[in-house]
């Protein structure tokens, strides 16, 4: 069961659950606090929750790293992807965290590679970037 209280002039919903990590997090209204308080139990009783701090913290970069280190060097083409990787370790798009990584974000690192290189590098280069997300979906 979540506790909910107004402190310093907002709502502080906390909750708690055996075998999870303590959450905590502060809105302008009561009703904002229930509904995220029930949220994040129902993710803890179905085993599908993550703390949201980790995530928040977590870059684009740091999945892009650790994928090349763990998953690319037992793949046929570990050269070509480890390569395509590298690339995009130097791209602005790596910067992002994850949370902030939307279609837009996408879309824009998109339009912008459009102008210097062919469409079909473009979906190589989002093809790989697909496979490392939802890879790290998984994980």
């Amino acid at each position: 069961m979540a506790s909910i209280r107004q402190r310093s002039g907002v709502w502080q919903a906390r909750v708690r659950r055996k075998g999870f990590p303590e959450e905590v997090a502060s809105f302008k209204t009561k009703t904002e606090a229930q509904t995220w308080a029930r949220v994040i139990e129902s993710a803890m009783d179905q085993g599908s929750h993550r703390r949201m701090r980790d995530v928040e913290e977590l870059l684009l970069s740091d999945i892009l790293r650790r994928y090349v280190k763990e998953i690319t060097p037992s793949k046929r083409g570990a050269k070509r992807e480890a390569e395509g990787i590298k690339f995009l370790l130097r791209q602005k798009i790596a910067a992002y965290g994850i949370p902030k990584l939307s279609p837009a974000v996408i879309a824009r690192y998109r339009d912008e590679r459009l102008k210097t290189v062919a469409a079909g590098t473009i979906i190589r280069e989002l093809s790989i970037l697909s496979s490392i997300i939802t890879h790290a979906q998984k994980e």
